[in-house]
């Protein structure tokens, strides 16, 4: 066997002066605890692009910590070179006027540029993790993450994202514990300290838990009271105008995304309120819609974003301005309206909005969004609350907005963009609804603008499925005439063919949603039944299209005023079908309202159940691929901690029959070997005592006096370790006397040197 490969085969503790190994649980656990406050941020910024830049780049930067730390890469070495990339990021970052490494949407509020700044740091800091001291502190910016985001995003994601940090954390800590504790005895003390070991781990983990418990039901009650008073806006944080009645303990991401999957699997929504509807009459509340159909989803391609432009600024009541004016901005509306209802509308919308500087947002109609005659004005005064909003709800088409947020977004069909996200707003809507009658509708032409015909009618490049589709559209439609009633039909006709159940299984991946659900599965939720609609109407030349918001919801009966006030809940998100008539506009078909509900009532150890797996796999790949690390660290734990150790009791923890002095000196022995090897002068696996000493002797001859310490060391340990005499104190105080002064000898060696000149003397052994 050659001298490398026994000094490789030679097991060497680390010590003090050199980087100890790197433990793949505990750099496992760091990654969790580091993911959680990232899933935190990811969360409540809502921006795809920069949560895969940061969960890459973190996890890129774990991966380097632990190969630099099996390396022994210096921790200057890595700390210094990220200290100086980190400041001339910031720097660059101070001197951009555009958003630099951040979301767009970030802008000027201080919460979402803090929980930036901090994802930043935890990035950087991700490749310094080179020493189990980095690993640990990983839990103090996760959980200032979580604490930041918590207080404005207080939903069940965040709820499981701590639970999952604490669990992490305790893990970290036990694991971290055991490693230091463990290499900190000598090899042959190791067995006897591992029930004092396990009992002081299972402590720290109990009063870890218990103590992260017992402290948020202290705090959880008054930072909800006061939390939720709190507007969070461009500035700084500010008194809420919403009644406390109105407020939620619970906010929710609520969000229109420009691309949408469907037929994703079972769908549980709760009864939380999100928005408050006053207005005449009750619609369906639309947030964005699709044009193109994806085979497993749908895109909003109308990507073109128009910067919408305030045509008037109100000032809040008491300032001088020309609030009071209704000629500015009634005279920029192109609703088509008349001129008494433009000024009505134009006094209605500032009603209840003097409070507090408001910005009237006049909104042209597009070919996409232009309505017939056959048309009245709808006014509705809105309130978002409950949860985090980026986008306008409203009736189509919405021709007026009034809100006290100044900057955002327009696409050519319609949907409305907030540049920042709010946990509430009030904001004032006109918007024209199509009234056509049956029979007008039943007049319109067949004969579409290009702008709508290239959009609306697009078709899957699947020939096969296209066929079959139209096949059946045709059957059904026979006999009808118009477009109105082919789409009557095959609204009527989807709605008794199909059921809608929200536990329907998942579509498989290698299937079109569309054709899986018509002919295979038959049974799903809203937005099959909007999708096939949308695309049987387009196999026979009917444009349309996907809408997604909410359903009317409850008319609250407790009001009393001349408005009628709908409370819209979570459960109430909904698609549907919206279907262009030449001439007149978009008028929406909902094949549910013609189905049936089989969804089963589950008990509610199903309902559990449902909304964890709910949980897990309908929000990405990082809460399933979280609760699956967790699963695999308790496991270890379970083994490692528990298994383990109580099956090293049955093993003599003495293994060398060794009365207690005797052991004692041959630790100090072995000791003294690894302090050797740490400086050059390995001792070989099959080497005696003896051999290594003399092999050793001209390496130290530039140090007699460590020369000496081991000579005496090694005389000692040879006499009880083999000679069956019982080691007495003195010979222990002068082993451990010796080890130290072989230490204090050598501080001073080069390792390079001695390290050479043992390999020469073993060459000439």
């Amino acid at each position: 066997m050659s001298a490398a490969s026994s000094e490789h085969n030679l097991q060497i503790a680390a010590g003090p002066e050199t980087i100890a190994p790197p433990s793949i649980p505990i750099y496992l656990a760091a990654f969790i605890v580091t993911a959680c406050g990232l899933y935190a941020v990811s969360e409540y910024l809502a921006d795809d692009p920069f949560t895969h830049l940061i969960f890459g780049l973190t996890i890129l930067g774990f991966i380097v910590s632990f190969i630099s730390r099996q390396q022994n890469v210096t921790p200057r070495n890595i700390e210094l070179p990220a200290l100086i990339i980190c400041g001339c990021i910031f720097f660059m970052g101070l001197l951009s006027d555009q958003p630099f490494l951040a979301p767009a949407s970030v802008g000027d509020d201080r919460i979402r540029s803090l929980a930036v700044l901090l994802t930043w740091l935890t990035v950087f800091r991700s490749y310094t993790l080179i020493n189990d001291g980095a690993l640990m502190f990983c839990c103090v910016p996760t959980l200032a993450m979580i604490g930041l985001i918590s207080t404005n995003m207080t939903q069940s994601s965040m709820l499981a994202a701590f639970i999952i940090f604490v669990a992490a954390a305790c893990f970290l800590m036990i694991h971290e514990n055991y490693l230091r504790t463990r290499s900190a005895l000598p090899h042959y003390r190791r067995s006897r300290a591992q029930t004092v070991m396990f009992s002081s781990q299972i402590q720290i983990a109990a009063i870890c838990v218990a103590g992260s418990v017992f402290l948020a039901n202290i705090f959880v009650g008054p930072l909800q009271t006061v939390l939720t008073q709190v507007q969070i806006s461009a500035g700084l944080p500010s008194i809420s105008k919403t009644p406390s009645s109105t407020t939620t303990l619970s906010p929710l991401q609520v969000r229109e995304q420009p691309e949408v999957s469907i037929g994703n699997g079972p769908v549980t929504q709760s009864d939380q309120v999100l928005l408050r509807i006053q207005a005449n009459e009750g619609d369906y509340w639309r947030g964005t819609s699709f044009d193109l159909y994806l085979g497993h989803g749908w895109r909003n391609t109308l990507s073109a974003q128009q910067r919408l432009r305030p045509s008037e600024v109100s000032p809040a009541a008491g300032a001088s301005g020309t609030s009071g004016d209704p000629g500015a901005s009634g005279a920029s509306g192109a609703s088509g309206a008349s001129g008494a209802s433009g000024a009505s509308g134009d006094g209605a919308l500032r009603e209840g909005l003097q409070a507090q500087s408001s910005y009237t947002f006049d909104i042209p109609p597009t070919t996409i969004t232009a309505v017939g005659d056959s048309h009245k004005m709808l006014h509705q005064k809105i309130t978002l609350q409950g949860g985090v909003f980026s986008g306008i709800y409203a009736a189509s088409e919405p021709r007026k907005i009034v809100m006290n947020q100044a900057q955002g977004t327009l696409d050519a069909a319609g949907t409305i963009h907030l540049d920042t996200t709010v946990p509430s707003l009030e904001y004032e809507v006109d918007s024209e609804r199509v009234t056509a009658s049956p029979e007008e509708l039943r007049k319109s032409s067949d004969k579409y603008p290009a702008d709508i015909a290239d959009i609306y009618l697009q078709l899957p490049r699947t020939p096969d499925i296209v066929a079959r589709w139209r096949a059946k559209a045709l059957e059904v439609t026979q006999g009808e005439s118009s477009p109105w009633d082919k789409a009557n039909a095959l609204s009527r006709w989807i709605g008794k063919e199909c059921k809608y159940n929200l536990s329907a299984a998942a579509v498989p991946k290698s299937e079109d949603v569309v054709d899986y659900f018509l002919f295979k599965q038959k049974q799903g939720y809203c937005d099959s039944f909007a999708s096939s609609l949308a695309m049987l109407c387009r196999s026979i030349g009917i444009p349309a299209r996907v809408a997604s918001g909410f359903l009317t919801g409850e008319q609250d009966s407790v009001k009393n005023s001349l408005k009628k006030e709908f409370i819209v809940r979570e459960r109430d998100k909904h698609q549907w079908t919206e279907v262009y008539f030449q001439g007149i506009g978009w008028m929406k078909f909902d094949p549910t309202e013609f189905t049936e509900n089989i969804t089963p009532e589950s008990d509610s150890a199903g309902s559990k159940h449902q909304s964890l797996m709910g949980f897990l796999f309908g929000r990405g790949w990082l809460p399933p691929a979280a609760f699956l690390a967790f699963v695999v660290m308790l496991g270890y734990v379970v083994k490692v901690e528990v298994w383990d150790r109580l099956s090293r009791r049955k093993v003599r923890t003495n293994p060398l029959g060794l009365p207690a002095s005797n052991l004692a000196v041959v630790e100090a022995y072995d000791s003294a070997c690894v302090f050797l090897a740490r400086r050059g002068l390995k001792r070989r696996a099959w080497e005696t005592a003896t051999e290594y000493q003399s092999r050793a002797e001209q390496p130290l001859a530039a140090y007699p006096s460590a020369w000496e310490r081991l000579d005496r060391l090694t005389a000692i340990m040879v006499m009880s370790r083999y000679s069956g005499e019982v080691a007495t104190q003195d010979d222990v105080r002068l082993a451990k006397e010796a080890y130290a002064a072989l230490q204090a000898a050598l501080r001073s060696a080069r390792r390079h040197d001695l390290e050479v000149a043992m390999a020469d003397a073993g060459s000439r052994a």
